[in-house]
């Protein structure tokens, strides 16, 4: 009885601090692009210069709500492999389990480019922020790609998601041919992130209130680059090209995500 009366405690808890970190999230996207980021504008320099300063705040209040959601007991997380990411210039790839993912990935990277959802550009919540980063909308076409490439090849990093959304629960949606394009127009292989919550949580398909029953473990996975030499400068068009890397990234993270096991 004992046992069950704390079980009970301890979900009916992880609801509430679940509310409670999504508004202090709220809370850390006010005062950032309110107060923080103007501040940094002020200080003035390259567009360059700005983008990576608000970058680096950017990724201190992502950290800051990584905390809030670990103090609380709502997750726990687990990092392996971070020094693959302390490398510039980086194509990184990963899947999208969870509502919390691309807050997670920022706050273990102090800059990078992250391509957002260019409905972000207009949110009343996060337009700011996008702006004043530099983050760039995942638009169709070329234009992605070569904003993209450019930056790598100044030595900046890349953060891309290529289902574009939450992946169905336990399971990865169809990858998008943007990261593909990016890896053979950059000529860089890319670092897969792989992302796993056990038991799933956030997702795209449950309501966040809907938590498990146990607390969750967050893991980041940050494997080795995947090379492309196989499939890629071998004379063939750049459209079977970017298909057969994109067919490649995918195969990786589902052999490496809980779409891959049985």
């Amino acid at each position: 009885m004992i046992s069950q009366l704390g079980h009970c405690f301890g979900q009916t808890w992880r609801v509430l601090a679940t509310g409670l970190c999504f508004i202090f999230a709220g809370i850390f996207l006010v005062l950032l692009a309110g107060l923080i980021l103007p501040m940094i504008r002020g200080l003035g320099g390259r567009s360059e210069v700005r983008e990576l300063r608000a970058q680096y705040a950017t990724h201190l209040a992502c950290r800051a709500g990584i905390a809030v959601f670990v103090i609380l007991g709502v997750i726990r997380v687990k990092v392996h492999g971070r020094e693959r990411l302390r490398v510039p210039g980086r194509l990184i790839i990963a899947n999208h389990p969870t509502l919390i993912d691309a807050v997670l990935l920022l706050s273990l990277l102090p800059t990078t480019d992250c391509v957002v959802k260019a409905s972000h550009t207009q949110n009343f919540w996060l337009k700011h922020t996008v702006a004043a980063t530099g983050y760039i909308p995942n638009v169709r076409g070329p234009r992605l790609v070569e904003e993209c490439v450019r930056r790598l090849r100044v030595g900046r990093n890349v953060l891309i998601f290529p289902e574009g959304t939450r992946s169905p629960r336990g399971g990865l949606g169809p990858f998008a041919r943007g990261a593909a394009h990016i890896a053979i127009g950059s000529g860089l292989d890319p670092v897969p992130v792989t992302l796993r919550s056990d038991p799933a949580t956030l997702s795209g398909e449950v309501a966040w209130w809907r938590v498990p029953e146990h607390q969750p473990t967050l893991t980041v996975q940050v494997g080795e680059p995947i090379s492309l030499g196989e499939v890629v400068g071998r004379g063939a068009p750049l459209a079977q090209e970017a298909r057969s890397v994109t067919a490649l990234l995918y195969d990786y993270f589902e052999r490496h995500t809980d779409s891959g096991r049985d």
